[in-house]
């Protein structure tokens, strides 16, 4: 998604938005289930290897953290 700083709040509220809607849907096979997002900035002259790394630290600060939540890695 892109998004000036400025929006850094609105993509954490969308992630937030997303982890509720999955949690209270009750899936046919598996019922209900939470989910964890992970947000990271993409910044121009990064590698593909280097950003996949940062969003992966935050996907893992927000498991760590907890189920259900977001985690933003600038």
């Amino acid at each position: 998604m892109k998004a000036p700083e400025t929006h850094r709040n609105s993509v954490f509220d969308l992630g937030k938005r997303i982890c509720a809607s999955i949690a209270v849907y009750d899936f046919p096979d598996a019922g209900r289930v939470t989910m964890s997002v992970s947000i990271t900035k993409y910044r121009q002259k990064v590698s593909r290897e280097d950003l996949l790394e940062r969003v992966d630290s935050a996907l893992y600060l927000a498991m760590k953290g907890g189920r259900n939540r977001v985690e933003v890695m600038t």
